[in-house]
């Protein structure tokens, strides 16, 4: 009886605090858009409270293009889009043939239809055993201690979410614009510091 009775505190935490709950998404697992979907084929990635999901978002511009992004339900907001390397400021476009696989080695990488990477997180063999996505809109690479190793939040695209810290280290980019905190530094007319 005993068991029984303490497990009831623990739901009622979970209850009254869902961020503190995860989604786990399995090494090996893969993503594919929407029209190349497979009978055993994941779509999305969700939070889960689903206020956030992780896959593929198409291109306003142009409909047979997609980036991989987490995404704001149900407005389909993108809140993290996968950065483009040719084009800074820019989300990398891929079209019906491209997937998002989450390695056996812990990376994770967006490639096109031929094999190509088109962006990866550059986790292979740093210990990733496990992704998440949190009701923060965190998409969080981790360990077996649950130790974050690479996440969204520490590496901002276009978008900052509430929960979200912008640090010295971060840029946010969209298209020619860029967007960072500069650290402490002294003012130029007073010789004070800001």
């Amino acid at each position: 009886m005993a068991p029984k009775n303490l497990s009831h505190p623990f739901l009622l935490l979970l209850l009254f605090y869902p961020h503190l709950t995860n989604s786990l998404i399995p090494l090996n697992s893969s993503l594919k858009p929407p029209q190349q979907q497979s009978p055993n084929t994941t779509t999305t990635w969700s939070s889960p409270n689903n206020t956030f999901s992780f896959g593929f978002l198409t291109d306003p511009s142009n409909t047979s293009l997609f980036s991989a992004a987490v995404i704001l339900s149900p407005s389909s907001t993108p809140v993290w889009r996968a950065p483009s390397k040719s084009s800074p400021g820019s989300p990398a476009l891929v079209d019906f043939s491209a997937s998002i696989q989450f390695q056996s080695n812990g990376n994770l990488r967006l490639i096109d239809g031929s094999g190509s990477v088109i962006w990866q997180s550059n986790t292979s063999n740093r210990g990733v055993s496990v992704a998440s996505l949190d009701d923060y809109g965190n998409l969080a690479l981790k360990n077996s201690t649950s130790t974050v190793i690479w996440d969204t939040f520490s590496n901002p695209t276009d978008t900052v979410v509430q929960s979200q810290n912008l640090t010295t280290a971060s840029t946010l980019r969209s298209g020619p614009y860029s967007f960072s905190l500069l650290p402490r530094a002294t003012s130029p007319l007073n010789g004070t510091t800001a």
